[in-house]
């Protein structure tokens, strides 16, 4: 019998719900890209439940990291491959780019550069 490895890490955490809008759980609601990154993953990459299991932050920062990871693939890999490249022509999508840093709506910082 082989050993079976699961998906056991958290990559969205409480699927964006979160009290607090402006922190990094609430700013990951992301659930649908979540599963085409996994399928992206596991099928195209060829990566195993294991190695997807690692690229999952851990630690106090790990829903941030977790968040740049989504926004990341979803700026720099999905749009094109779902030929969704006019997204990157609206002024409002550049607002894409950042995360609210410390649940200060006022502090913002650039994650994807252009």
């Amino acid at each position: 019998m082989s050993k079976s490895v699961v998906n056991s890490k958290t990559f969205e955490e409480a699927g964006g719900v979160s009290e607090n809008p402006f922190n990094f759980v609430a700013q990951n609601i992301f659930c649908h890209t979540w599963s085409i990154w996994f399928i992206y993953q596991f099928i195209v990459l060829n990566k195993s439940i294991t190695q997807i299991n690692n690229k999952a932050w851990k630690g106090p920062s790990k829903n941030k990291h977790n968040l740049i990871l989504i926004k990341t693939f979803i700026y720099n890999k999905l749009i094109n491959l779902l030929k969704l490249d006019k997204l990157l022509s609206f002024r409002l999508f550049d607002y894409f780019r950042f995360i609210i840093v410390s649940n200060n709506k006022n502090k913002i910082q650039e994650i994807i550069e252009q």
